[in-house]
């Protein structure tokens, strides 16, 4: 049906981002979950440096990740906005201010 190609073409188009921004060699595994309310994806990414070593560092900062996730919407915008009628960018706002958020309580809490 059409709702399951679209979801399908979704992840497809999901992960082709990821395989771009950190090479298909280093995607270990995307499993898409259809069984809970909202589609999703897990991904699991090794995260290598410039110099081929294994760093965390490539992909734990919060500034890395609200960049990851923006290009991310950018890529994936057209589609979701043609498939979907979603606006990713009223998301990604959104997200991106309850990240700031939930930043700036935990560091009022480890403040105390």
């Amino acid at each position: 049906d059409k709702d399951s190609k679209e979801i399908k073409d979704f992840f497809a188009v999901a992960k082709s981002y990821f395989s771009k921004k950190f090479g298909d060699e280093n995607i270990r595994y995307a499993q898409v979950h259809l069984d809970e309310t909202t589609p999703h994806m897990h991904l699991g990414i090794v995260p290598f440096n410039a110099e081929k070593k294994l760093s965390a560092k490539t992909l734990k900062s919060t500034k890395q990740e609200l960049s990851v996730l923006k290009q991310f919407a950018s890529y994936v915008s057209d589609f979701v906005q043609k498939t979907l009628g979603i606006d990713i960018f009223e998301k990604f706002k959104t997200h991106q201010q309850e990240k700031v958020q939930e930043r700036s309580k935990d560091e009022l809490e480890r403040g105390r």
